[in-house]
């Protein structure tokens, strides 16, 4: 190997070992630690249904994440588990500002929205969604659930059909159509 390859093979160490070193470092910093402990108790509490405690932990590891917005879904998430729809939102529209484009947390305000009976919003975040991704799962079964609530069938059955498009596998809106059918 000639001087200058050598020279060169040597600085892409240097320079790899340099990015390893940050990347460890950053990953294993009080803050990182901090947000994994949070993070990690409240998805245990969540799953032994232990909602408000999981929410508190989840809302502790907020001050140490670096993408806060995923922490406001799952922190709305627990706030719809325990049908407390106004602090979903809240949660949910946190989130939204920081990543507006972020499709999970615009369906889970629209299902808050919906489940609070606001079929308007519902829909506007719904539309939103499908905006942002056309393929998310339920979008429309929910629409369809939303504009049979309101009285329109034909709009309901249009969007359950698009739901079977987009998920050949959704018994839920197979099940509408069916019973629109029956009828």
């Amino acid at each position: 190997m000639t001087d200058w390859a050598k020279r060169i093979f040597f600085s892409i160490v240097v320079i790899g070992l340099g990015l390893a070193t940050l990347y460890y470092q950053k990953s294993h910093t009080s803050s990182a630690l901090n947000f994994k402990k949070y993070e990690v108790r409240g998805n245990q509490l969540f799953r032994e249904k232990k909602i408000s405690e999981a929410i508190n932990c989840w809302q502790k590891s907020l001050a140490f994440t670096s993408s806060p917005e995923k922490t406001y879904n799952k922190v709305g998430i627990a706030y719809l588990a325990k049908s407390d729809y106004e602090n979903g939102i809240k949660s949910f529209q946190k989130g939204l500002k920081i990543n507006p484009k972020d499709p999970a947390l615009s369906y889970n305000l629209g299902l808050s929205f919906f489940h609070l009976g606001n079929n308007r919003m519902a829909l506007k975040n719904l539309n939103h969604v499908e905006m942002l991704n056309p393929y998310y799962p339920d979008v429309h079964y929910l629409k369809g659930v939303i504009y049979e609530r309101m009285g329109y069938p034909r709009k309901a059955k249009k969007e359950y059909i698009k739901e079977i498009n987009i998920n050949p596998g959704s018994i839920r809106a197979w099940s509408k159509i069916k019973a629109d059918e029956a009828d």
